[in-house]
């Protein structure tokens, strides 16, 4: 069975679009928007402690009528998401994925993130 540290989409790992969890949610919206992306890793260091999707907006902050320019990531980001290693194989990572409903899943090497694979990447 392939394994995700093969898969391709890890080794671009410099054009993920990441998040820190200080900046506001429209400083997040506008890399989201310039990037053509539904979701990102919110990250302290290398260490992945949340992501943020267009889910979390529309539902914590659009629908709770909340100030995007006020709002840090940190209030409004799922903290703690499920992650892969990326020694596990693509069949793994797409049973999470299904499992939980997720769109996007973080890869990690012990606490380090070295890839996102999206539901796109299984297509």
């Amino acid at each position: 069975m392939p394994l995700i540290a093969n898969m391709p989409q890890l080794k671009r790992l410099d054009m993920i679009i990441t998040g820190a969890p200080t900046m506001t949610v429209r400083e997040a919206v506008d890399l989201l928007v310039a990037g053509g992306v539904g979701a990102m890793p919110v990250v302290d260091g290398k260490k992945i402690v949340g992501m943020f999707s267009e889910r979390d907006l529309l539902v914590r902050v659009v629908g709770k009528k909340l100030d995007a320019d006020e709002l840090i990531l940190e209030e409004v980001m799922t903290h703690n998401p499920i992650t892969i290693g990326k020694d596990k194989t693509k069949e793994e990572a797409l049973s999470i994925m299904k499992e939980k409903g997720f769109r996007h899943l973080p890869v990690v090497e012990g606490e380090q993130m070295v890839g996102v694979l999206s539901i796109r990447d299984f297509l």
